[in-house]
């Protein structure tokens, strides 16, 4: 029997070695280099025939002439190197090289630093493929991936292990369990994971288990297989990869042990899915399209993008039987692949190929099998920029067929890639198959918000069932790191972000998230209740002890705290009763029908005995609240009065009353500006209630509760002469919070808080900088409030006992108009008393020092003595010249500006670079013009920028026409635009609104921010856009990426920054394709020519 088994298995291993096609003999090193035509020698090993003559390094078989190591190099014919690239390694881990002989041999590799920055989890990665001709005219490809999970090569002719039977893992699993797992095996000995074949057949005999005996031998032969793997892998550690990196790779989980992945609990881990890592794709070029991606590469790095590069993209894939394979293969095989930035070649490719696709997608969609598509999403996982990931996804088309990539986003789990599982799930609109706790939790504890947020704004049921999680964690009496290091253990989160887990940065998490997504405040009532908590003492605190609280607000206020709370309720009346104040507290206990077993003692006193025995409840008064200073009593403060009678406040609550209010403000050029809104004490945003405009003799209070859905026209006439009006000057005090909320609650008004506002705080801090100026007043203390400063220029401090008030109630009180009216009128009074300022006397008298005169140099003569157009010219621009700089922008001249702390010896680099000539001044013109010829520094000479444009306009000799004017973009200086119709800039504002959901940013820009004003947004409906054909690059919006919202350069479109009015007035818009800014046409454009570049355009 036992002569049987043995033959039984010699043969059974004998027919699972490898031939020499995969591998070199072992032993035979002597005969040739590594082996007899292994490693870089010669023959059909992994290294191919060898840089040397005939088929090794040097002559003969092997690295030496003739065998072994003994041969001088090179003694035979020399084969040429027909590609060399390399890029060595800067410190930072990343390189790659790239090389191809004559004999055929081609090589490539990129290597990173995997994690790097990060400090956990680093690990030098390298990704390659190398190719070559064996001796039977065949051509070997292999692909390659070496990290810190081993090398992992792929190749057509390599061999596949055979599966393990299950009757194998079953009976394993078996003798494991009876045994004890990790206590050894029956004969003591321990289980260090090899494995024992005699071992598993004396317990298969001991248990009476009669597997059948072909099932041992095919374990047998699965165990030579990992052996011949191991001697693979030992020959690839020799071929000195890369630039003579000595670098060790560990095989990875299976290449150790077959077995291994039996010996983990199958509930810990994802079951095994076959498209985890699959990539069904020959990653390798060859033949044609190896020669003609080189030349692509070629053109690619003379030319960039461009429309020729990109007609050689498409007239290859129109000839190519699989367009969607071969586009993988051409972006895997870029060097730039790993980190592939916008303007990468690997995303040019992708993206020129989207573009390609959609032409002809009736022709090739037949082709996109689901195996591509996850090939296509392994393949882009490899790389680190979610941009390239999002377009592939695009274009191949993922989403249709989303469910398939499900288990590899779970693996991903199982791993702890949290980040990348949320952005895949995300993409791939996965939402409803993961629930919290598998990635949104734990990125949360990692303090990743960012893609939290991403994967929440698809999916509401995850918005409440977060934050609901969240709001529980707050609502529990123990802290809230304590309180998660169960879930944290539970679930093995690393990176967790300790310093997060308080109460502070957890309840604005929380807020945060309510109000991006706009949830209903029921979500959050652990917070909510611990706010109303806070808003209470805060209450109580300025009613009892800063006595700074009118009692009617003080009562408005006090029922939006507490409102339905039994507790707070209680809270309420104890914490009354404590201050002394028996009868309010009884009269609250009253109100909210408190059950009298929570009454305070003297309060139920108070309650049974309301007449007699007072004295008795007196008596219960603590000692702090008898007055011991008698001798001196507290003065009661004086305030400033508003000095207007009642027939001077005017609420505006009607549409006629608006009209009559416009009619009288016509004529003023001075007003006043306040708002007034309800505090909150959650996650609600305050609506606006009020806004007071005063005038010298009268104050309007505008009621926005019953105007602001009324008489839309109404408001935008009062935005039109006066938010948007710069010679009327609208004094305001701290007007930021003031300003988002007006832009907030009153669209239609057009507010622009930079035409003709003055803000008195920051009036107010440049005269405190200033010590030869001092105000009327002296105030001993108080901070920077409107209130404080009244007191300096006035003399007496404003009451602001009804600042906190319920401004949305209906009527108002007399006092609460009366304080709104002088918050808005004392502005005008503050600003009147400047005329009592006054400046300090110097004690001594200051001597004036001469200073020295430093000689300039003259000007040399101009280097054009003929006409030069605005496009055929540059410019850098000195510091201390950045409006120039902006302004011959505006004429469409090419011109660098440099920052404030650059060097001015930059501009000498800019002029040996790119050949701008230099504008400077004063002593840095003496500097710099000796570093270029004569005539390229010019020194300007004066102050103003209208000046200086046309000094150098004339010594330059430049012509600027109506097709120069606003062709270059005035933020960035790039010449290139994208042309956009107002259907697609819509869509883009939808998308915006959609994907942020936040309100829309309404903040209009400076006039000299584009090519329209915002000022005659009103005023232009009826001018057609304009149009001259400038002198610019500009291109159709079918380069824009409506997806990502980007230009084909990666810029984001700017599309927050344009108000709803402008989008719906014009119908053709122009983004920068450098920095996303957009433009439009209007009536800018005409009185720029009018005013500051008249007498220069031709």
């Amino acid at each position: 029997m036992f002569p049987l088994i043995f033959i039984s298995l010699f043969g059974v291993s004998f027919a699972a070695r490898l031939d020499g096609t995969y591998l070199p003999p072992v032993g035979a090193a002597g005969a040739g280099g590594f082996g007899a035509g292994g490693g870089f020698g010669g023959g059909p090993g992994f290294g191919g025939p060898g840089f040397g003559g005939g088929p090794g390094f040097g002559g003969g078989a092997g690295f030496g002439s003739g065998g072994g190591f003994a041969g001088p190099f090179g003694s035979g014919p020399q084969i040429p190197i027909l590609r060399y690239e390399n890029n060595p390694n800067q410190g930072d881990g990343s390189y790659s090289y790239a090389y191809e002989t004559g004999n055929g041999i081609q090589a490539q590799e990129q290597g990173y630093l995997k994690g790097a920055g990060s400090g956990v989890g680093e690990a030098q990665t390298a990704q390659g493929s190398f190719s070559y001709t064996g001796p039977d005219g065949a051509r070997y490809a292999i692909s390659y991936t070496a990290d810190e999970n081993g090398f992992r090569p792929v190749g057509a002719h390599l061999p596949t292990p055979p599966p393990i039977p299950d009757a194998i893992l079953r009976s394993i699993e078996q003798n494991r369990a009876e045994a004890g797992f990790g206590s050894g095996f029956s004969d003591g000995s321990g289980d260090d994971g090899q494995y024992r074949p005699q071992v598993v057949l004396r317990q298969y005999r001991e248990n009476n288990n009669l597997i059948p005996l072909f099932f041992v031998f095919t374990t047998f032969s699965n165990l030579v297989f990992v052996q011949k793997t191991k001697q693979i892998m030992s020959v690839n550690r020799g071929r000195g990869r890369g630039r003579g990196r000595n670098m060790h790779f560990k095989p990875t989980r299976s290449q150790e042990n077959v077995l291994a992945l039996t010996e983990q609990n199958s509930n810990d881990i994802p079951q095994p899915n076959p498209y985890t890592n699959m990539i069904s794709i020959n990653l390798e070029l060859n033949g044609p399209s190896e020669q003609w991606f080189s030349q692509f590469k070629s053109s690619w790095n003379l030319l960039k993008r461009c429309p020729a590069v990109a007609n050689m993209l498409h007239q290859h894939l129109d000839m190519i039987e699989n367009p969607y394979e071969e586009a993988l293969k051409l972006m895997y095989n870029c060097l730039d692949f790993k980190y592939a930035k916008s303007k990468s070649l690997s995303f040019t490719i992708m993206e020129e190929f989207k573009m390609w696709s959609l032409m002809s997608r009736n022709k090739i969609i037949h082709l996109l099998t689901v195996d591509i598509k996850i090939s296509a999403f392994n393949i882009v996982r490899q790389q680190s920029q979610f941009g390239l990931m999002k377009l592939v996804a695009d274009t191949y088309e993922m989403v249709t067929d989303c469910d398939i990539f499900l288990d590899i986003i779970k693996q991903m789990i199982h791993e702890k890639q949290y980040k990348e599982a949320c952005q895949c799930a995300t993409l791939l609109g996965l939402h409803n198959k993961f629930g919290i706790n598998e990635f949104l939790v734990p990125l949360v504890l990692q303090d990743k918000l960012f893609f939290v947020e991403d994967f929440l704004t698809g999916s509401r049921a995850h918005q409440i069932e977060l934050v609901t999680f969240l709001d529980s964690v707050v609502g529990k009496s123990s802290g809230i790191r304590t309180l998660l290091e169960d879930f944290i253990a539970k679930y093995d989160i690393p990176e967790i972000k300790y310093e997060k887990l308080y109460y502070k940065p957890w309840r604005k998490l929380i807020t945060r998230m309510i109000k991006i997504f706009k949830l209903p405040a029921d979500v959050s009532p652990c917070l909510n209740k611990k706010r109303n908590e806070g808003a209470l003492q805060f209450l109580l605190n300025k009613r009892f002890v800063d006595n700074s609280f009118g009692y009617e607000s003080w009562k408005e206020m006090v029922q939006e705290a507490v409102k339905d709370d039994p507790s707070l309720q209680q809270e309420l009346v104890a914490q009354i009763a404590v201050f002394g104040e028996t009868a309010e507290a009884l009269m609250w206990a009253h109100f909210y029908n408190v059950p009298k077993q929570y009454w305070p003692h003297s309060v139920r006193l108070l309650n049974d005995n309301p007449k007699n025995d007072r004295h008795q409840q007196e008596n219960l008064q603590t000692e702090s609240e008898e007055s011991w200073d008698n001798d001196n009593p507290t003065q009661e403060t004086t305030y400033h009065k508003l000095g207007l009678v009642r027939n001077q406040i005017v609420l505006i609550d009607t549409i006629t009353e608006f009209e009559n209010f416009l009619d009288n403000v016509q004529d003023v050029c001075l007003v006043g500006v306040d708002c007034e809104w309800k505090p909150t004490f959650g996650v609600q945003k305050s609506e606006l209630a009020l806004m007071q405009i005063a005038t010298r003799d009268h104050v309007y209070i505008l009621d926005v509760i019953k105007l602001a859905g009324k008489a839309p026209h109404l408001w935008q006439e009062l935005g039109v002469f006066l938010f948007n009006n710069c010679d009327i000057l609208k004094l305001g005090f701290s007007f930021t919070s003031d300003t988002s909320i007006i832009i907030r609650s009153l669209p239609h008004l057009s507010f622009n808080q930079h035409a003709g506002f003055l803000d008195l705080l920051s009036l107010w801090k440049q005269i405190e900088k200033n010590p030869n100026i001092k105000l009327p007043y002296e105030v001993q203390s108080g901070g920077p409030s409107l209130s404080t400063l009244v007191h300096l220029c006035l003399g007496r401090p404003l009451d602001k006992s009804d600042q906190f008030s319920n401004w949305e109630k209906r009527p108002l009180r007399q006092s609460q108009l009366e304080y709104a009216a002088l918050d808005a009128y004392c502005l005008i009074q503050v600003l009147m008393s400047t005329t009592s300022f006054r400046k300090k006397k110097s004690k001594t008298p200051t001597k004036s020092k001469s200073k020295e005169v430093v000689k300039i140099n003259p000007q040399p003569p101009s280097p054009h003595y003929e006409p030069v157009p605005a496009h055929k010219i540059a410019f850098v621009c000195d510091t201390m010249l950045q409006g120039l700089g902006k302004s011959l922008r505006q004429c469409g001249i090419d011109t660098s500006i440099l920052e404030n702390h650059v060097d001015h010896k930059e501009c000498v680099r800019n002029y040996q670079d790119e050949r701008r000539y230099i504008l400077t001044r004063g002593q840095t013109f003496n500097m710099l013009m000796g570093y270029v010829p004569a005539g390229h520094c010019f020194n300007v000479q004066t102050d103003d920028i209208d000046e200086q444009l046309k000094l150098v306009l004339d010594y330059f000799n430049i012509n600027v026409t109506k097709d120069h004017v606003f062709s270059r973009c005035q933020g960035c200086n790039s010449n290139s635009f994208v042309k956009l119709t107002k259907s697609t800039m819509n869509a883009l504002a939808i998308a915006s609104r959609k994907n942020r959901q936040i309100e829309m940013c309404q903040e209009l820009v400076d006039e000299a921010t584009g090519f329209s004003s915002e000022e005659d947004i009103e005023n232009d409906y009826a001018r057609p856009p304009v149009s001259y054909s400038r002198k610019w690059e500009i291109c159709t919006e079918e380069k824009v990426d409506l997806g990502l919202s980007s230009t084909r350069n990666g810029a984001k479109i700017q599309i927050d920054s344009v108000p709803t009015g402008v989008l719906e007035k014009y119908d053709i818009f122009y983004v920068c394709e450098d920095c996303g800014k957009v433009y439009w046409d209007g009536s800018h454009f005409e009185k720029v020519l009018a005013n500051r570049l008249q007498g220069i355009v031709l």
